[in-house]
């Protein structure tokens, strides 16, 4: 077995198996988490998640109290996860926020996002 794992290191070797590459030839991908332009839009991004989980928080409170949310609540969690949804369609279409990630992921939380906001719109016009 030692044999003919050390035979096909020989062969490989000889045969011009492509080396691994050196860090010069590989084509440079930005460091995302250094880009000030990537900084700001992932302040806003936390920025936001942060704001809806308070909102959600408040309207769970109102839930308790008062059997419903208020409408003034339910108008500002629509404004952040409308905010929200236009950062995550950012985040697809612009190209220095869009290296590496997961676009089936992103989409599939456009998806529920635009769920979320379509039914705190039917809830605003029942309250």
């Amino acid at each position: 077995m030692k044999r003919n794992i050390t035979s096909l290191l020989c062969v490989l070797a000889l045969s011009g198996a492509p080396a691994v590459a050196d860090a010069q030839e590989m084509e440079p991908v930005e460091n995302l988490k250094v880009d000030a332009y990537y900084q700001e839009w992932l302040a806003d991004y936390e920025e936001t998640g942060t704001k809806i989980n308070e909102i959600s928080e408040t309207y769970q409170k109102e839930v308790d109290r008062r059997g419903y949310p208020k409408k003034k609540t339910v108008r500002a969690k629509m404004e952040a996860v409308k905010h929200y949804i236009e950062l995550l369609e950012q985040q697809l279409t612009d190209p220095r926020l869009n290296q590496n990630i997961d676009t089936l992921k992103i989409n599939k939380k456009i998806e529920l996002w635009k769920q979320q906001y379509e039914g705190l719109g039917y809830l605003l016009k029942k309250i």
